[in-house]
Order: structure tokens, then sequence, then C-alpha cells
């Protein structure tokens, strides 16, 4: 046996990579293929050989080695046709009959040995290799010679196929390909001149079919009497009778099918479609996966499209091509449309729209015609994808893909496409939104620029004449105007909503059309025809929004102008860059110019020419646009744009446009003042508290007005302006920013103190004896208790009280139970129905004016947010420092309430985020100390420790801004702090606040130093104690590395830390004795804790050559420790309170040696002892190893 074949087995044969097995097989089969012309004994063992190992191969599960195998083999018989043909001289193992008996032989599942098992996995990998192994003899062609026995040889495999494919129903797939595939071959082959014996194998094939289907011989498994694979393989054979002139093997196939459809002499006929719809819409249980489309429509598609006309049956290509059309749109709809279809039925029918849409050899027409004549598919998917299936949305998703590709093909095809989308009632738009996919915008992205053209002109058609234009749904299409005086109130008011229908759908379209192809760089393309769609589309707007358009038939209502003056806007913010170039032609601009040539012109009356005040605002605006030009400073170039956009909103809404430049005129008369005072103009004075207004003031206040409009084009142009000037913002308008996140500078939910809740308990407790009076009260009868839950709403208490005097129903001064009772017997039916009418007008408005006041509060959040949006803009322009009292502000917006959008909050956070690692300035006569308590009345309930968190940093960035003469006063707030803390129960005040401020604001914490540790002495509980003192530890630590000015002061105190450190250290002391008491809560946890303060400390004193320790004290308090009941046994504390006792016992007695020069060893005494220096560094280890 040759090296180079048992090389050839490498590990690229199992290989998960395709090119990896190829490769190898490939030099597999070179290393064989010289000895394919010899034919002495040893060439042939190597061939032997490696038949053996392929084919024993196939059973591997190892990586992907049954695929490689297979590859294998099947090159191999492919470059040996002369071995494995009959009469050639060689080995029997190298003939067609050795192959394909080795294969069964090594497949059988046969044990051989005494102790031979095999398992069910054993016998699963048998049958996936006699399964690869007989599509790698099929595949070969080693069968579609001339010789006699391939017949036989063909017959013995098809029944091999037949045989799994009835004992393994996951083989059900693989095998009907295989079968199919092979019969295919045989008619391609016989075509080519080769396999003269292909009736017989037809023949084999149809027998063993109908063997199979015969009551008796079946499988155990329940199957239908004609299923998918069946359909499957008899359009195969009927395909390869076409070329065959077997009328004895036809007329057999005849008699199968004609117990399965009413005309067996053509399978895709009209009479058969309901028999193929019930087989077509029947799904295998068993594909669990439901995402894959069974190989019969392959053979469907074939037989409607790839065969030519059929002269046994006269039909015509295009007559088959029509019924395969009608089985689609039978199948889909049965798969789709039924509530009760199931889960893999509902994947079916979308895995053929999938198909059919994808396919390139149905025609781009028919294609659309399978999605709009044949299925309703647009309301298919709205009711399927409400549904959670992964599965089925995804291959949604992919259907839209593809009929965005068929809509490449030209503008009408797209047009038919929308036609189709629209027909829905759902509509275009919302098409997208409520099936969760981008099937419109999919289309209008996939046409090519140069046919945006002609689509944008039947959109403008259809806006002008919608009953004329191909565009309007043929459901929509209801009469002709003509026919308008024959047509009663109901069907013109039907005709009505479908025109006004159509035109807002075209409207839709334009606009998605533009945002797709328009790039926002308006008169700086490549090329024109981005500049002459956006311009075609801006002025199909201007003249249908802006002006009474007589020339549309029927008029437009005045719905469909807003909407027209909406998309405008829409479309230019769409096409208008955010940061544009200093070459940039402006679309305002432009818009403005066509308005003026437009408004000259026969394109009628102007809308807005009629609102008083029109004409002067619009003048006014000119002269500002004229005034400002004149400066060439980017603030000037922001503040030119903002003119020309509220010009341009001055035609859509005079009144409020209006008011907006009056207060651009103020803006431009403070910002750019003219020369000449004989020119200006007239500017009203805007005062606040005695000063006049900053211009950038007015400028920010008026941005902020126009933020509230719903105007994504608004919004765009005062974010872009606001950006221009914001570094020139002065203290007014920080301050108006300040007024729009916080307003009244309340705390929302603040905590009381102890005594004020003490006083509520008692005044609840002294209000529980008037209950039974209130109880008393409430049994007054119905319209009393109505009238008391309305008190609150006066308006509407009087509206209720009006309605029932008027019905005899309200109750009268004077008047008794009895008395009331009895005229409400006398109320009659009719009174009794107007009252309730009158009731219901009643609540019925006030529902409404709650609905409204919700709207409104709505409306303010999204102001909210927006005007974050401007406080982004101006920290990041603001440079190194941003104002404190902005940061609190910012700090109260991001406190999550019910009130406050989840938007908003976010924002707030990123944003004090982002300013927390700058410092602050006071504007104003703003002090550090007011903001630091408004600082903690926030963080005196924090809904989330993530908001604890964010008070802690905009209480360090409050200090940071503060000067030296309010340190004090922000002791003070911290000591209110602390002392609320420890001891007030109820209070949530964060402990991580008081201990970020002993760290990184040690100059205020440091006044507030003794409020840690009285109010550690009247915590409320041992563990706020602990805390305490664990703050007062890094209070002090912090403060000495501040003081740390050089050498001389790293080993010295001042005398307030010096005291303060021993106060301290007797904290801690009285700490520890409290927990040695009998009775005491504090457990060994919180003990250990206060232990480890105490070593601190102690270092802190050593290092510091300061003896605050009694050593005495400390031994007598240890020993005490020691012989605790409750803590003698935890050697924890006890390894701790050794620890401290060395410590303090070492710095308590310090050496009398003279000092030693820095570089020199000090000379030994007689004092020295070796031993104890030994054993003292010994014991050290010892405890540092417990420790």
């Amino acid at each position: 046996m040759s090296a180079a074949v048992v090389a050839g087995f490498s590990a690229g044969l199992w290989s998960n990579i395709g090119s990896e097995r190829v490769a190898a097989a490939d030099k597999l089969v070179t290393a064989l293929r010289p000895q394919a012309s010899g034919s002495n004994e040893t060439l042939d063992s190597d061939l032997e050989y490696a038949l053996k190992r392929l084919i024993r191969g196939l059973a591997s599960p190892r990586d992907s080695s049954r695929v490689g195998y297979s590859v294998a083999l099947t090159e191999l018989l492919v470059s040996l046709p002369g071995r494995t043909a009959e009469g050639t001289r060689a080995a029997p193992l190298l003939t067609l009959e050795g192959v394909l008996n080795l294969l069964l032989e090594t497949t059988s599942g046969v044990q051989k040995g005494a102790n031979a098992t095999r398992t069910v996995s054993d016998e699963r990998e048998l049958q996936f290799a006699r399964l690869f192994g007989i599509h790698a003899i099929l595949r070969s062609g080693a069968l579609l010679s001339s010789h006699s026995q391939a017949s036989g040889h063909y017959s013995q495999l098809i029944r091999e196929l037949y045989d799994l494919l009835d004992k393994r129903l996951w083989l059900t797939d693989s095998v009907t390909w295989i079968i199919v595939e092979s019969v295919l071959a045989l008619r391609d082959a016989y075509r080519r001149g080769e396999c003269p014996w292909i009736a017989q194998a037809l023949d084999a094939v149809i027998s063993t079919t109908l063997t199979r289907s015969q009551p008796g011989k079946a499988s155990k498994a329940a199957k239908p009497a004609f299923t998918e694979t069946d359909l499957a393989i008899a359009l195969a054979i009927e395909a390869a009778l076409a070329v065959s002139n077997s009328l004895e093997v036809e007329a057999t196939f005849h008699e199968y099918l004609g117990a399965h459809l009413p005309r067996p002499q053509a399978i895709l006929s009209k009479p058969n479609v309901a028999k193929l719809t019930t087989v077509l819409s029947t799904v295998n249980p068993t594909d669990m996966e439901g995402a894959r489309l069974h190989i019969v429509w392959h053979g469907l598609l074939s037989c409607a499209y790839d065969a030519g006309p059929n002269a046994k049956t006269s039909t015509s290509a295009n007559a088959r091509s029509d019924i395969f059309l009608l089985l689609v749109h039978a199948v889909v709809e049965g798969t789709l449309s039924q509530p009760t279809a199931s889960m893999f039925q509902r994947h079916t029918g979308v895995l053929i729209m999938l198909y059919i849409l994808s396919s390139d050899r149905i025609p781009a027409q028919q294609r659309l015609h399978v999605f709009s004549k044949a299925v309703d598919f647009a309301r298919m998917l709205t009711m399927n994808l409400k549904r959670k299936d992964r599965i089925f949305n995804k291959l949604c998703h992919q259907i839209i893909a593809a009929l965005s590709s068929i809509a490449k093909t030209s503008a009408a095809t797209a047009y038919d496409m929308l036609s189709v989308a629209t027909e829905s009632p759902i509509g275009s738009i919302a098409f997208d939104i409520t099936t969760h996919t981008k099937l419109v915008d999919g289309v209008l992205g996939s046409i090519e620029i140069n046919q945006a053209s002609q689509f944008l002109g039947k959109l403008k058609e259809l806006l002008a004449h919608p009953l004329a234009s191909s565009l309007l749904p043929a459901h929509e299409r209801h009469v002709a105007p003509a026919d308008a005086a024959t047509m009663d109130e109901e069907d013109l008011s039907r005709n009505a909503k479908a025109i006004e229908h159509a035109r807002r759908l075209a409207l839709d379209h334009m606009g998605a059309l533009v945002r797709k192809h328009v790039k926002p760089t308006l008169g700086n393309s490549d090329t024109g025809a981005q500049d002459m769609l956006a311009t075609e589309a801006i002025t199909i707007c201007l003249a249908l929004g802006f002006f009474k358009a007589s020339s549309c038939d029927p008029p437009l209502s005045e719905d469909t102008q807003a909407a027209a003056r909406q998309r405008f806007f829409g479309v230019l913010a769409d096409i208008r860059p955010a940061r544009p170039d200093a070459d940039f032609v402006d679309p305002l601009e432009q818009a403005l110019r066509a308005l003026d040539r437009m408004e000259g012109g026969s394109d009628g009356e102007l809308l807005a020419a009629s609102t008083p005040g029109f004409a002067v605002h619009r003048q006014t605006a000119g002269k500002l646009l004229k005034r400002v030009q004149k400066s060439k400073t980017s603030e000037a170039r922001a503040v030119e744009t903002l003119v020309r956009a509220v010009t341009l909103a001055l035609y859509d809404d005079p009144e409020s446009a209006g008011q907006s430049i009056e207060t651009l005129s103020q803006c431009v008369e403070g910002m750019f003042p003219k020369k000449s005072k004989r020119d200006a103009l007239v500017v009203e004075e805007a005062e606040e508290e005695g000063e006049e207004a900053e211009p950038s003031t007015i400028l920010l206040d008026l941005v902020i007005d126009l933020l509230q409009a719903p105007s994504a084009f608004l919004r765009s142009i005062c974010e872009s302006t606001f950006a221009a000037f914001a570094n020139k913002l002065g203290v007014q308008g920080v301050q108006l920013l300040i007024d729009q996140l916080d307003p009244e500078g309340d705390v929302e939910g603040e905590e009381i103190d102890s005594d004020q809740a003490s006083n509520s308990s008692d005044s609840d407790s002294a209000s529980d004896g008037e209950e039974d009076e209130d109880e008393e009260d409430d049994e007054e009868g119905i319209e009393g208790v109505e009238l008391s839950l309305l008190d609150e709403d006066v308006d509407l208490r009087d509206k209720v009280a009006k309605a029932l005097a008027s019905s005899g129903l309200a109750p009268r001064d004077g008047d008794s139970d009895a008395d009331s009772s009895s005229g409400e017997e006398e109320v009659d039916d009719a009174s009794m129905a107007k009252l309730d009418e009158q009731l219901a007008e009643i609540f019925r408005f006030k529902r409404d004016a709650k609905k409204g006041q919700k709207e409104l509060e709505r409306n303010e959040q999204y102001a909210k947010v927006r005007v974050l949006d401007l406080v982004a803009t101006y920290c990041k322009t603001a440079g190194g420092k941003v104002p404190a009292s902005l940061a609190v502000a910012i700090l109260a917006t991001a406190k999550p309430r019910k009130s406050v959008l989840p938007e908003a909050t976010r924002k707030a956070v990123a944003i004090l985020r982002i300013i927390s690692n700058r410092s602050g300035i006071l504007l104003g006569e703003q002090t550090a100390h007011q903001l630091l308590e408004r600082v903690h009345s926030l963080a005196r309930r924090p809904p989330t420790p993530e908001y604890a968190e964010l008070c802690s940093l905009a209480s360090i960035f409050v200090v940071s801004s503060a000067c030296t003469s309010e340190i004090t006063q922000l002791g003070e707030v911290f000591a209110a702090s602390v002392k609320d803390y420890a001891t007030r129960k109820t209070s949530q005040f964060p402990f991580s606040l008081i201990m970020t401020a002993c760290r990184r604001s040690n100059a205020a914490m440091w006044q507030a130093r003794q409020s840690l540790l009285d109010s550690s002495n009247a915590a409320v509980n041992a563990h706020r104690r602990l805390e305490l003192l664990a703050a007062a530890q890094s209070l002090l630590a912090s403060h000495r590395k501040e003081t740390i000015k050089d050498a001389a002061s790293r080993s010295s105190l001042s005398s307030d830390a010096t005291s303060y450190l021993a106060a301290s250290i007797a904290a801690i002391q009285t700490y520890v004795r409290d927990s040695l008491a009998a009775e005491g809560t504090i457990n060994a946890a919180k003990l250990r804790d206060a232990l480890k303060i105490g070593l601190q400390l102690a270092r802190l004193s050593a290092s510091v050559t300061v003896n605050a320790w009694s050593v005495a004290d400390l031994q007598e308090l240890l020993n005490d420790l020691a012989s605790s009941d409750r803590f003698k046994n935890t050697k924890s504390l006890h390894t701790l309170a050794k620890q401290l006792l060395a410590i303090v016992s070492k710095s308590a007695t310090p050496s009398a040696s003279p000092a030693v020069p820095a570089g020199k060893k000090r000379a030994k005494t007689e004092d020295d002892s070796e031993t104890p220096v030994k054993k003292a560094s010994v014991k050290r280890k010892r405890v540092n190893g417990n420790a």
C-alpha cells in the first residue's frame, strides 16, 4: 500500500469547512488516479483499501466526516469509470456490483461476533451511511452506462431508498430529494443519448411506489394516501416520461395517479388544483423547525416554467404558469388566512411566498401578481405578525426584502406594489408600523434615482386627480365625479374618505421617497437628480399646502392641506444637514424664493394672506434677514437660519409665528445693533428685576417656545441655533434653563422630623374619636355621598346639584329622610332619563377635561426633554466650569417620578455624570449652602441607589463651587444631615453621601466633625452608630492627607485633629465596652468592624507620635473581651485585639536611643537582645498569618 494513499486520509476530510473537505478529497483522488490505468494486484489493493475506508467513514459522526467521505467516494467513482463498468478486467470489489454490495454489507446493521452489541445511535449512523453511500453512487454517474445490469442496480438502489423512507420519518425529505434527483438525472442522460434502459428504471420506481401504497404494504406509521413526497416523485416521473416513448410505463403511471388525482394525464392542471391544495396544505408534524420548504415546490415550479409545451396534454406553458399561480393562491390563503391554522401551517404559507417572490425563474410581474391579486398579503401579515413567533417574523422580513428587490425592476412595478400595499385599510406608513416591517420604505428605497422622478409624477397625479389615478385602490374607487349628482349622502361621505385616504398616502410616499433618495446635501450633490427630486417635492407641497389650489379635482380639504404643510417641513428636515458647510445652499432660502415666485404666479391665493397682521410680520421678517446678513459671524448665520424657519412657520401658523417674529426683533436689535438709529427697528424693552434682558436670553426664550411645537423641523433648527450661541449665554440665560427644569425648587416627598411625626401621630389619635360622627354623616343618602365626593371640584359639584334639583332629587334644607324618599318615588321615567343624560354629559365633560390636563402635562414633560438637550449642548460648550445651580436643577430632574418621562431621567443622569468631573461656579446671588441644602433635601428619600450616588456627586460638585467664607455654613448643612440620619429611625438619607463627603469634601465636612461623634452616641441603632464612627475615621485620614505639606508635617497633627483623634478613640472604646454588656445587641461582626476602625486609629496615632491611648485601659478592655461569654470563642476578635494592643504598646513606649544618620546602622548595645527580637518577629508572623 502506497504511503500517498494513506496520507490522503487527512484531517481535512472531516473538517467543518467545505473548502478544506474538497481539497482533501481532491488530494486523495489524485493519489489514486495513476492506479486507474494499471491492472496489477498491488495497484488494485490501494483502490480496494480506499473504497473500504471511505464506505466505513460514512458512518462516522465526527464533525463533518460523513459529508467529506461522501464527496471523496463520489469523485473516486467518477474518476474510475472503466473499473466500475461491466466486462472490464478488475478485482470483484472494483466493479459497480462490488461497490454496491460492500456498501449494503457494511451498513446492514447485522451483528458479527458473539459479544457484538449495537445501540440505537449506531443504527442511526449506519442508516445515514447507507443514504450517503447510495447518493454518492447515483451522483457519480456510474449507473448511466449502457451495460445490461445497470437497470437492475438502479432498481435495487431505489428499493433501498424506499426502505429507508418507510423506516425513518426524519429521513423523508432527504430520501425524497435523492429519488427525485436520480429520476431527473435519468431524463437528462436520455436526452444526451445515454441510458437506454430509462423505461425499465421508471417502471421500477413506479412499481415500488405502487407496492408501498397498497393496503397492507404500508409502513407502520400512519400516512395519508397521497403525500407531498409522492407528489414530488410523481412530478419527476412525469418530467422523465415526457422525453421517453414508453407507452406501457406511462399507462401504469396514469393508473397510479388516477387513484389520487381527477386528471392523471397532467398533474399541474386545473381539475387537480383542489386535490393538490389539500395535499400541499398538509404539514408534516415531525418538521418541528418549520423553516424548510418541501422539495415538491421545486418540482411544481419546474413543471410550470422550465418545461416546454406538452404535446400529449395540449397544455401550453402560459396555461401551466396560470394554474401554478392559482395553486399558490389557494395554498397560501388556506395556511395564513385561517384563524385555526397551526404554527407549522403558517410557516409553510410564508415559506411558499418567500420561495415564489425570490425565484428569478418567475417574471417580476407574475411575482407581483402573487403578492397582490392572489393573496391579500397585507391583511395576512397584520393578522399573523401580532403573534410572538420568532421564525415567522424572520421569514416575513425576508419576504419584505424580496419585494424590495422586485421593485428595482422599474418604477411602474414599485408603483403597482405600493398600490397593493395601500389597498389594506391600515394604509401605507401605518402598514410598516403595524406589521413591524419596512415594506414601504424598502420599496421606495429600491427605486433607482433616475426613476424616482417618474414615481413622484405619479404621486402628483394622484394628489391632483385621485379618481383618475391608477394608484387609488380599487375598493376605494367607488364612483366617478360625474355621478356625484345621483349619489346619496352616505356614498358621498364614503367617496370623500377614500379620496382623503389616497391623498394622505401619496404625501407619505412622497416624504419616504425624498428621505430615501435625497442626501442632506442639497445643492452640493454630484448629480442634479437628487436636487431635482427634492425641489419638485418641495414645490408640490408648497402648492398644495399653502395655496388654494384650483387645479385639484375634487378640491383639497383643510386636513389634507395641513398634512401637505406638515410633509413640507418634514422634507426640509430630511434634506437639511445638521452642520451645513460654508458653501451650503440652504433649502429654507430656496423654499422662501419659491413661495415668492408662486405667490405672484398662477398657483392660487395664499392661505395665510387673509390673516390680520400677516403682511406686517412678513415685512418685519424680511428686514430682519437683511440686517442679520450684514454680519459674517457663525452666530449671525444661525440666527439667519432661525429667521427663515420662523418665516416659513408664519405661512403655516400666522398667529403664533407672528409673536415669534416680534421676539426675534428684540433679539436681533440687541445682538446686531445698527450704527444708525434712523433705520432701527422698533423694539420693546424687556426688563427683568429692573435690568434689561440679555439678547441671548431673549433668543433662548424664543427657542424654548419653538421647541413646544410638535415639529421635527423647528426642533432641529432651534438646536443648531442654540449651539451657535450657547457659549455666550449669560446669567439670565442659565437661570432661564434652570427655571425650565426645576421651576419651583421644592422638595417632593420631603421627610418630616421625629417631633413632627410624634405631633402628627398625636393628632391622628385625637381624631379617632371623630370617626363615629363621620360614619353617621356618610349614611345620609346617595345624593349626599355624591355631593361630598365632589367637594374638591366646585364647578362639577354645582353642575351635578343643578341637574339633581331640576329632577327633584336634590335634598332641600329642612326636609326629613322620609320626605326625601317620598320625593324620589314621585319622579317619573322621563325625568329620570333626562337626569341620566344630564349627568352623563357632565361626567363626559369632566373626563375630557382630565384627558386634556394629562395631555398638557405630557407636553410639558416632552418640553423638559428638549430643554435637557439644550442643557447638554450648553455643558459641552461651557468649557471647564458649569454653574452649580444648573447641576442641582439637573439633579432634581433626574429623580425618577411618575410625572417624569423615563427619557428625561436618563438624559439628566447622563448630563450629571459628565459634568460631575468638572468644577462648579456660582452665578448671581446664589450661595453654595443653599444649593447644598437643596441637594440634601432631594437625598432625604432617594428612590434608587443610583440616585443616591448622583446626590453624592452633586454634593461634591456644589462644595467645589463654594468660597472659603461659606465653609462653616456648608458644615452646618452636613451636620444637620448627619443628625437626621443618626437620630431619626425612618430616615432614608444615604450614608454613602456622608462617607463620600468625608473623603472628597474634607474641608466642609471637617466643620461637621463633632456631629459625627455626637450623633453616633445618640444613634437609633448599633449599625448607624458604627457607620458614623467609620466616617469619623475616614474624615481623619483624608484630613491628614490634605494637611501634609512637607516631611515635617507628615509626623504631626494640628491641635484640632489631635483632640478629634482622642475623641474618636474614646468613642471606639465606648462602643467596644457597650458590646461586652450581657444585654448588648452588638454582634461579633459589628465588633470586628469596630476593632478594625480602632486599628486604623492606632496606626494613625503611631504615625504622628500622638499618645492618645491608655494602655492600661485598653488592656483591661481586652481582658474583658477575652473573658466575655459571648465572644471568648471568636478567634478573629482576639487576633485583632492583640494587634491593636501591640501597636498601642509600641507607640506608648518610644525608644530612647539617639538618632542615627541616614545610611548608617545603629551599633549594637548591651541592652540589645536577639532572642526577644526573634520571638517578636515570629510572633508577628503568626499573628499576621492568623489575620
